[in-house]
């Protein structure tokens, strides 16, 4: 609410107003008055009789009445304040009030002052159940009023019943073919991907992106445990398993995340692993129910059984070996051989040495009967991990087989294989990591079950074979790990994804590992950095790009001061507006004086930036009417000059490609028509190696930085890279 509105509303609580008179006080006009009038009176808090305006006469008029008596209507009602007010009913975390509200920090911040300073917010002491979480404290009138508005948020969206939401989503039911807003979700698109269920609802989803099978499956998941509804969660998995090769549980774990379904997910892995949920075991039918529903969608339980162990594969493979080999063992296998799980469903290997894995392929097609499983038949998973060949056998194992890169960048590394133990097997050396490797892997790999996988080996169980005894689990090998590969891959994003699993793991299995802190401040750093290789960006905008999945805003600022005493990156505070408005006129004249015309491109790129000086404008006022700071804090890497870890690179397709979403992550994708089309200018100006364009590159976006504070956000990726090298 406005504060125009607050004004008639408080005229109107007094007693009765008289048109006139407001337009007297207001300074106004009477159509701008009848216009908040009108909506003041549809959300049920004055009427007017003729030219006078009273206050309503309902429960909630009241109740602001009495409120009005004690307190300022404008500290719970002005702005986005009622947003938040609805969202203190229940004891909440500031990252929580954004992730419902869709608020920015700073917004939220202001209203959670305003609302402290009149006394109707508390903090839960440390000790308490919600300890440290924020909640709504004084009158019952106030509690009530707070009630009332969020009900009737909630049924503004006709006969749905809203199950969950937040500030990505608002997922909804209603009766079935009683339409409301937004996609089709959960069970309503079952059938659309085989598999029929009729449930007497459907369901909805509001959301900017469109939805696809993740968000499918997790919808679904929420509506299960929304009605405890058993039944409708075995369809859930069986959906899941029916659809299988087209999903990837690193996409399923993060949706599952945001939905407030880790939990259940993470016991859903374990069930159709036949192993027994950990958390939520009741609402989990007996898994002869789930084998039969399964028959009836053509899942064959087999699917479920695993096959014979790979032990005598080695064997074989030694046995037709021509000379010595020597191969390294991951994953499942690893452990089966430790006696740390009974089978696995996959023997992943790797290889030093590029003959070594020609002869062991070889041996395996031509000796044991193995076959090459079709690129067609890939799922999500393999793609996303990439081993350079995948095996099958009706009997035996699958066998996935890398040579040095492992799991989509990731390699063996000069201490996994010095520390390994090694099996003979006739002429075959087999390595067999240490637990700790496997377990980072693991996290790399986040396949399903893995999750499982990694708390078994965290616990350090007994059991394994002398040979493979090496005391408890040591957590800084698992570190230090993290380091080598991190500085191996410098492409991936492997700090946050180890972070990431190791979080499920520690909030799903209460395993604490003592590297979490370290790990979560690691990837927090490589994160922010990466962030500003495009250049200098506001402060909000690198928290608001960086906040969520167990990463909050106050950690992000923690560590850009961090970073700042170190010297990795540079603070300067730009006077918003101004600048970035100059910003647009600085480009047009530079490109104009330099080509002597105005280009589409050129259109775009100061579309582009005059839009960014549109939006900071807008923020120079706030609330009512009270001028807002005109200066905006902005970060960038310190020198602006971080270069491509990969300078040698050729300038083809998919170097470029990869290259500009290293230099430019925020930054929207480009279409591969035009990469190739950048990469043909390249060439044509003489470019050879990503080293050619990337020094240029680098220094534009310290320049660009110091004239608007970050090439535009809306600009794709190759426009900013042919901004900073002069052919816009």
């Amino acid at each position: 609410m406005n504060g125009t509105a607050l004004k008639i509303l408080r005229m109107a609580i007094n007693g009765t107003a008289n048109i006139k008179e407001m337009q007297a006080r207001l300074g106004i006009s009477t159509s701008q008055i009848h216009a908040h009038v009108r909506e003041l009176g549809s959300k049920g808090f004055v009427y007017k009789t003729g030219a006078t305006v009273s206050l309503q006469k309902n429960a909630k008029a009241q109740l602001l009445r009495r409120i009005s008596q004690k307190m300022s209507l404008a500290s719970l009602l002005h702005g986005s304040s009622e947003s938040v007010l609805c969202c203190l009913l229940r004891s909440s975390t500031i990252d929580e009030i954004v992730s419902r509200t869709g608020l920015s920090y700073t917004s939220v911040y202001r209203i959670v002052s305003e609302l402290k300073a009149v006394g109707v917010v508390k903090r839960d002491g440390p000790g308490s159940k919600n300890g440290g979480k924020l909640s709504l404290s004084g009158s019952q009138d106030l509690i009530n009023l707070a009630n009332v508005l969020n009900i009737e948020r909630e049924m503004g969206h006709a006969e749905a019943e809203i199950i969950y939401h937040d500030a990505a989503r608002i997922l909804k039911k209603c009766p079935k073919n009683r339409q409301t807003a937004g996609q089709s979700t959960a069970f309503s698109m079952f059938a659309e991907y085989g598999v029929a269920y009729d449930d007497p609802f459907d369901y909805y989803v509001q959301q900017k992106s469109p939805i696809d099978m993740h968000d499918i499956a997790i919808h679904a998941i929420v509506a299960a445990r929304q009605a405890k509804n058993r039944a409708a969660l075995l369809m859930t998995i069986i959906f899941y398993v029916h659809n299988r090769k087209l999903l990837d549980v690193i996409h399923l774990r993060k949706t599952a995340l945001s939905c407030g379904v880790s939990d259940l997910w993470l016991d859903i892995e374990s069930y159709v692993r036949r192993k027994k949920p950990t958390i939520n075991t009741k609402m989990f039918l007996p898994w002869r129910e789930f084998a039969e529903k399964a028959k009836l969608y053509g899942i064959d339980p087999a699917e479920f059984s695993m096959p014979a162990p790979a032990g005598p594969l080695f064997e074989e493979i030694g046995r037709h070996a021509a000379r010595r080999l020597e191969v390294y063992l991951l994953g499942g296998e690893n452990m089966r051989i430790k006696n740390l799980k009974p089978a696995t469903w996959d023997c992943i290997m790797a290889v030093r040495r590029r003959a070594d894995f020609d002869a062991v392929a070889d041996i395996l097609a031509s000796k044991l009967g193995y076959t090459k499983l079709p690129d067609v038949e890939h799922t999500l998973e393999d793609e996303r991990l990439c081993p350079d060949t995948i095996l099958v056998h009706p009997d035996m194992p699958r066998v996935d087989i890398s040579a040095h890169k492992i799991l989509n960048g990731s390699i063996l590394s000069d201490t996994m294989i010095r520390t390994a133990d090694r099996l003979k097997y006739g002429d075959l050396t087999v390595g067999v990591i240490r637990n700790e490797h496997v377990f980072l892997l693991k996290a790399i790999a986040g396949r399903e079950g893995d999750i499982d996988d990694m708390e078994i080996l965290a616990k350090n169980p007994t059991g394994q074979p002398e040979e493979f005894e090496h005391g408890p689990f040591c957590w800084e090998m698992v570190w230090d790990e993290v380091v080598r590969q991190d500085a191996a891959n410098p492409l991936s994003n492997l700090r946050r994804g180890v972070f990431e699993q190791i979080s499920y793991l520690a909030e799903q299995r209460n395993v604490a590992p003592p590297i979490l802190g370290k790990l979560r401040m690691g990837a927090v750093d490589h994160q922010i950095c990466k962030t500003l290789r495009g250049g200098r960006l506001p402060l909000r905008d690198v928290v608001a790009h960086l906040a969520g999945g167990g990463i909050t805003a106050k950690l992000i600022r923690n560590r850009i001061e961090a970073l700042l005493r170190q010297g990795r990156i540079t603070k300067s505070v730009i006077p918003a507006a101004a600048t970035v408005a100059a910003a647009a006129d600085t480009f047009l004249d530079s490109v104009f004086s330099k080509h002597g015309k105005i280009t589409g491109h050129t259109v775009v790129v100061a579309a582009a930036i005059a839009g960014a000086a549109t939006e900071v404008l807008g923020m120079v006022y706030s609330g009512q009417g009270r001028r807002a700071t005109r200066d905006l804090n902005t970060v960038a890497i310190s020198g602006s000059r971080t270069y491509f870890p990969y300078g040698d690179w050729r300038v083809e397709r998919e170097n470029v490609d990869n290259y500009l979403s290293w230099r430019f992550p925020v930054r929207e994708p480009s279409d591969p028509a035009d990469v190739n089309r950048f990469v043909d200018d390249l060439l044509r100006l003489g470019s050879k190696t990503i080293a050619d364009i990337d020094g240029v590159i680098a220094v534009s976006t310290g320049i660009l930085s110091g004239i608007d504070g970050g090439l535009p956000h809306r600009l794709r990726r190759v426009d900013a890279a042919a901004l900073c090298l002069g052919m816009a």
